[in-house]
């Protein structure tokens, strides 16, 4: 019985972000960032959680100074608890039903993923020494 090389596998995991963040579609980088942000609720993401993304990785180009207060009070009217976690089914529909459809301008900022990314291995789990040690020598 053979085991996984795990380093190949995150090696291939790296390869896949890459393309997805050359190639991917709004949809897929607002499903990949859906995992990464929705962590607190079992359910799937909370409001706040959610404003955060959108304030991260939406790219709007409009000079609407207040998009984002504008945004947040749209999402306490259709997203009622700030702790209740929903669906990504549930909240790509929301998005997609904004009047900017906002769905179709998600796009990975990978300076405030990475931040996030950081951010919640510091939460969650921290690398064994003898993984980081692989990671820097590849």
């Amino acid at each position: 019985m053979t085991t996984a090389n795990p380093f190949s596998t995150f090696k291939e995991y790296c390869a896949s972000v890459e393309i997805l963040l050359q190639h991917g579609t709004s949809r897929q980088h607002f499903q990949y960032l859906f995992v990464v942000y929705a962590v607190t609720n079992p359910d799937g993401i909370t409001r706040s959680e959610l404003l955060a993304l959108i304030q991260d990785h939406v790219d709007m180009n409009n000079e609407d100074a207040r998009f984002f207060e504008k945004t947040y009070t749209w999402l306490k009217k259709h997203f009622a608890s700030t702790t209740a976690g929903q669906s990504y089914d549930a909240i790509a529909t929301l998005l997609a039903s904004h009047p900017q459809k906002l769905l179709d301008h998600v796009h990975i900022n990978v300076d405030r993923f990475l931040g996030k990314v950081e951010a919640n291995n510091t939460v969650h789990c921290l690398l064994p020494d003898d993984f980081v040690t692989l990671i820097q020598q590849d």
